[in-house]
């Protein structure tokens, strides 16, 4: 079982930081714009682009690094979970249910995550033993 956290943590955590957080950090503002554009547009938020595009762009590259390592995982998954959400509700309000399968899967894992805590071979089972 904690083989398995370990392997589903590296991957998810690889997985979101390469292909979502980094592009969206090389992005600099004017992706961050775009992306809280498209979040807060979906729902109905106005005057907050950048921030929520920022928001969104930290939690998928430090939250997905901590995820990675086994750090604050729980707190990590639940800004992740939190982005998730809002990206598969406009993806699906968007595309409908086709478009939205990557978040929703995303999602199902960081709550997953949220409950099972990272494990035994995680920064965090390290910080409880001392």
């Amino acid at each position: 079982m904690n083989r398995a956290l370990l392997l589903t943590r590296a991957v998810f955590g690889f997985l979101i930081v390469y292909l979502h957080g980094i592009p969206k950090l090389m992005g600099g503002p004017e992706r961050w714009q775009r992306l809280g554009s498209s979040l807060t547009g979906s729902l109905g938020i106005e005057g907050v682009n950048i921030f929520f595009g920022f928001m969104a762009m930290m939690a998928e590259t430090l939250g997905g690094l901590m995820i990675l390592i086994g750090l604050y995982t729980k707190i990590s998954a639940s800004f992740l979970a939190f982005t998730m959400l809002v990206a598969f509700s406009g993806h699906l309000a968007r595309d409908g249910f086709a478009g939205s399968e990557k978040p929703l899967l995303f999602l199902a894992y960081f709550v997953g995550l949220i409950l099972s805590g990272a494990g035994t071979f995680s920064v965090d089972k390290l910080r409880r033993k001392k």
